[in-house]
């Protein structure tokens, strides 16, 4: 009898269990966008064990109910008409969580690197050196100084809105090449975008000096999620919604940092070894650089003449991305004409959206690789249409044309067949496997391969159809090399530098593909450190370990001292990458009587 018992509260607590976890992963669904396949039976697995041992079995009934009374209050709030003014806490806690995968990962990274590259390792997971801040500590570039909406208050679906923003320089360089773009974003779980931007002005700029402002503007409409285009189920109970604004905004930067430096003549002048760091400049991101040395002329042999100085770059900022632009660029695009260096640089062009890309891309295009790819219907000469014939090789591609299908109404869509080599219907019936085209009017068009499927395809102008043959896509592999690319430039600064002092790239550091950068010798003694790859993106904080081979090498040293100082100076340029949202209230117009005061 007892075993009964226990069994029976046993199922009651499974039953309590199912459905008080069926209501937790739908809101994990709903309002943590995990989803409810997949992954989600994992997480309804878990919740339902962890409630029938912590609450539906040794609390029966009782417990089971309260906690499900305590789910539906909290569903009701997060499902009814108050949801979108607790969906900015609940985001907050999904993107708090946000950073844990990327921790994980990088702490498997810098595992690795113990065994495989312990200079690395030192600099990307090492405890990080006392930075000594130059100016002030904060790491300004453009940043937006004022935002306006207007109006400001009671706005409501299908009103226009207005909106102003202030860019201000309050770094220590130039802005260049100053690009801004602003988008609605989709309202919460509807395929609508909040605002239809209409109109901006402003949206490029030149040079923006420090300190110096700039004015952007946009104008838009209010879109209508409960009775307009694109009518959002998840809208229809809710007394307002959250609008969102995303604007993005890059520019190109510099900064500088400055290592002093210590040359001493003799080795009993030298009283401590010391980790010297770089004086960074206020901004975006820097150029990170130490050293152990004071350099030693006498006493210690050779060991001391000569030093090496790791090099690192930074991005300072907290939520957004910093870019460094490769000398060249290698790139992958569909053509159907494999040797169109133009169209080749134009898709190119229009992905990475550079300023002056064509020019560059134009004069330096070299074409790497080339291959069939698929077969697609077109219906001009050098485009691509996305209407890719499955099913066919790229052998017969060059024999399908396009036929227009008809009804009683006319030309309703258009079907792609192979066509066989035939001079006319008499030639035609003569072939195996047969089948005659005609146009609409019964005369002969051309013979096709009656044993070859027929290909649906969606070109809605008749015109297009008639004039539809397969062609290849050519799988286009291709380099170019930007006129502009970033770099790293190293230079000596002091009197005595340039006389007792050589800067050079360690010979024996050979460049691998693996590499981001490769060293060169410039001008005036200087070196560059250039960027190999198409673009390498730092994220918030993100830190990155260059080039190990920067050699500093004493070459002399003056009769009438013991001692002199000299600094190696950094000068770094990269592109800013911004994204702000904004958001603002949408009101429901249709809804007469507002639950929320």
């Amino acid at each position: 009898m007892k075993g009964a018992i226990e069994a029976g509260y046993i199922m009651k607590a499974a039953l309590c269990g199912f459905l008080i976890a069926f209501n937790t992963v739908l809101f994990m669904n709903y309002f943590l966008d995990i989803s409810i396949v997949g992954t989600s039976f994992m997480w309804f697995a878990l919740i339902d064990a962890a409630l029938i041992l912590l609450v539906a079995y040794p609390f029966k009934e009782g417990g089971a109910i309260t906690i499900t009374i305590i789910f539906l209050v909290f569903g009701y709030l997060l499902y009814g008409p108050y949801a979108e003014e607790l969906a900015g806490p609940m985001k907050g806690i999904k993107e708090s969580m946000s950073g844990m995968p990327e921790l994980a990962e990088k702490q498997m990274h810098c595992m690795m690197l113990i065994f495989t590259n312990p200079m690395a390792y030192s600099q990307e997971c090492g405890p990080d050196q006392e930075k000594v801040i130059e100016e002030e500590p904060e790491d300004f570039g453009l940043e937006i100084r004022e935002f306006e909406i207007q109006p400001d208050v009671e706005i409501y679906a299908k009103m226009p809105i207005q909106i102003w923003t202030v860019l201000e320089n309050r770094g220590d360089y130039h802005a260049v090449n100053v690009l801004i773009n602003s988008t609605g974003e989709k309202y919460r779980n509807c395929e609508l975008e909040s605002l239809n931007i209409s109109r901006t002005s402003g949206g490029f700029i030149d040079s923006l000096r420090p300190y110096q402002t700039h004015h952007y503007s946009m104008m838009g409409k209010v879109s209508d999620p409960w009775k307009g285009d694109g009518e959002c189920t998840y809208a229809q109970n809710k007394v307002r919604l959250d609008g969102t604004i995303k604007t993005t905004y890059s520019y190109d930067y510099q900064t500088e940092s400055y290592l002093e430096l210590e040359a001493v003549k003799n080795v009993d002048e030298i009283r401590r070894f010391e980790v010297v760091s770089a004086r960074e400049k206020a901004a975006p991101a820097n150029v990170l650089m130490y050293t152990f040395i004071p350099l030693i002329w006498e006493g210690a042999g050779d060991g001391y003449k000569e030093a090496i100085i790791p090099i690192s770059f930074q991005n300072e900022r907290q939520k957004d991305e910093i870019s460094l632009r490769g000398e060249t660029v290698h790139y992958t695009v569909y053509l159907s004409d494999e040797d169109e260096k133009s169209i080749w640089c134009k898709k190119v062009c229009s992905e990475l959206k550079e300023l002056e890309c064509m020019v560059d891309c134009l004069a330096s295009y070299t074409k790497e690789e080339s291959k069939p790819h698929h077969c697609e219907a077109v219906y001009e000469e050098s485009s691509t249409t996305g209407e890719i014939l499955k099913g066919v090789s790229t052998d017969i591609c060059g024999s399908y044309r396009g036929v227009p299908k008809y009804n009683s109404d006319g030309y309703i869509t258009c079907t792609m067949r192979e066509e066989i080599d035939a001079t006319d219907e008499a030639d035609c019936k003569t072939k195996d496997n047969f089948d005659i085209i005609k146009h609409q009017d019964g005369s002969y068009w051309f013979c096709a391969n009656a044993n070859d499927k027929k290909i649906d395809i969606g070109f809605t102008e008749e015109s297009d159809c008639k004039s539809a043959r397969g062609v290849i896509i050519f799988q286009v592999e291709g380099n170019y090399k930007r006129a502009i690319s970033d770099k790293i430039s190293l230079s000596l600064v002091g009197e005595q530098a340039k006389d007792y002092i050589k800067l050079s790239c360690d010979e024996s550091v050979e460049v691998s593909e693996d590499d981001i950068v490769k060293c060169e010798s410039g001008e005036n003694g200087e070196i560059n450190l250039i960027w190999l790859n198409n673009k390498l993106t730092l994220k918030q904080k993100e830190k990155k370990f260059v080039y190990s081979g920067v050699k500093i090498t004493l070459t002399g040293f003056p009769d009438d001292a013991t001692k002199f100082n000299f600094g190696v100076k950094s000068d770094a340029n990269y592109r800013v990458t911004i994204t702000r949202t904004s958001t603002f209230k949408v009101n429901n117009p249709y809804y007469t009587t507002s639950p929320i005061n």
